[in-house]
């Protein structure tokens, strides 16, 4: 009887393998930083792999962008994780806050996703959950209200999260930097987040 299980287990390792990895398109070679390292403009040109919660839309002078909460990716199926459960209604009324391997609580940082890849709004809505691959481009500079800049200020109902991405906050106002990535390749995920710790 033991000798069965032994390689049912194998057997199902395998299969699990086999369904659970990242789609062909988002494959590729990716330098592992993140939207708040992008944010000061040192790594434009960059190829990378990042992903999370759409926030909104945003039109800047090369076209249209996606506003993205960007949270960690699955090891193996590239998919964002670490998503807080309300995500998908409410995007921008909670501070969705996530663990972080440093042993804190972490305010995501932002990104813009720009590409004529994102023109499907019923894919690329607000709390659509996605990954994207490109390059990094300069980023985009604006000022916002205090309030929505610092962790330690509650937000108010509607408001935009930027902590990850504030760059200088005086006289109640906030500059921030969010890094544009040009898409190459981008998807939406239809299933809901994963809950694997297996992070890249």
């Amino acid at each position: 009887m033991r000798s069965f299980i032994v390689p049912a287990l194998v057997l199902s390792a395998f299969l699990f393998s086999a369904c659970a990895q990242t789609p062909p398109r988002l494959r590729g070679e990716f330098v592992a930083i993140g939207p708040s390292q992008a944010s000061s403009g040192k790594f434009n040109g960059t190829s990378v792999r990042w992903g999370g919660i759409v926030t909104g839309m945003r039109a800047i002078d090369s076209g249209s962008c996606i506003e993205v909460s960007a949270f960690p990716l699955n090891r193996w199926t590239s998919r964002p994780i670490r998503l807080p459960s309300d995500a998908y209604t409410h995007p921008d009324e909670i501070r969705p806050m996530y663990y972080s391997p440093g042993g804190k609580f972490d305010s995501p940082p932002r990104f813009l996703a720009c590409g004529n890849q994102i023109e499907d709004k019923s894919l690329y809505h607000v709390g659509a959950v996605v990954t994207a691959t490109g390059a990094v481009a300069e980023p985009f500079v604006f000022e916002t209200e205090f309030t929505s800049c610092l962790q330690n200020l509650p937000l108010r109902r509607g408001q935009p999260d930027y902590a990850g991405t504030v760059h200088v906050a005086r006289d109640r106002m906030c500059a921030v930097s969010l890094p544009i990535l040009r898409i190459a390749q981008v998807q939406a995920w239809a299933e809901p987040p994963s809950t694997a710790r297996h992070v890249e």
